[in-house]
């Protein structure tokens, strides 16, 4: 897992090993997901909750550099 990484469960089982349920995100996009509460017991939701924590990190992290540079 590379640095500034984590690994979720996208049905929330930990013991739910299978490839297709594990999902790599960052520790900023895990903040915005618990935040958010994007996190569900269908995969398929979790999943979706994690694009839609890498559009507000995205968009955090352009607003960052916007203002750095006003």
């Amino acid at each position: 897992v590379p640095k500034g990484h984590c690994v979720i469960f996208a049905d929330k089982n930990r013991m739910n090993f299978d490839i297709d349920n594990l999902v790599l995100i960052s520790r900023a996009e895990l903040l915005v997901m618990n935040r958010k509460k994007l996190f569900y017991d269908d995969p398929n939701l979790t999943k979706t909750g994690v694009l839609i924590a890498k559009v507000f990190d995205s968009i955090s992290k352009k607003r960052k550099r916007g203002s750095k540079h006003v």
